[in-house]
Order: structure tokens, then C-alpha cells, then sequence
């Protein structure tokens, strides 16, 4: 069993910060929308907030990647222990 892919693959298991992601996306959309029926000044600090919202989900974005990188790896290591020692197990 491949955890990462079991994962990856079933929609039930889908890491929420996929979900979380695009709900940031749309965020992020509606503002820019909104302030363009703004004010002039009201409208440059909404685009300001949604530019540095943007940036501030994809730097989490990028730690929640390296996060799962190194759990994934250290788990696909883990598969292919428990596949030698159960072979160990059935030779002797």
C-alpha cells in the first residue's frame, strides 16, 4: 500500500490545505473585485491587503510542501522496511 498515493488519490483524505489554498484563492478574487468599486484610496489598500494575503498563503503553502517532502519521504523509507522485514520473516 502506497500511503502518500492513498492519500493523494481518495478526496475524503485530501489534505485540507488544498482546500484551504483555493478557498484563499477565491478570497483574494472577491477583495480585488470588491475594491474595484472603491474609492480611489480605499481601493489601493484593499489591492494592497489582497497582494500581501497572496503572498502570505503561498509562503504557507510552500512550508505545508517542504512539511509533507519530508514526512512522505521518511514514510515511503518506512514501506520499504516493513516489506524486507516481513520477506526476513517468511525465509526463516
Amino acid at each position: 500500500m502506497d500511503i502518500p498515493k492513498c492519500i493523494h488519490s481518495d478526496p475524503k483524505r485530501q489534505p485540507k490545505t488544498a482546500r484551504l489554498g483555493f478557498k484563499a484563492e477565491l478570497l483574494v478574487n472577491e477583495i480585488n473585485v470588491y475594491a474595484s468599486t472603491e474609492t480611489p484610496n480605499l481601493k489601493q489598500g484593499l489591492k494592497n491587503f489582497a497582494d500581501e494575503f497572496a503572498k502570505l498563503q503561498d509562503n504557507r503553502q510552500a512550508d505545508i510542501e517542504r512539511l509533507e517532502a519530508k514526512v512522505v519521504e521518511h514514510l515511503k523509507a518506512y514501506g520499504t522496511i516493513v516489506k524486507m522485514k516481513r520477506d526476513d520473516l517468511k525465509v526463516t
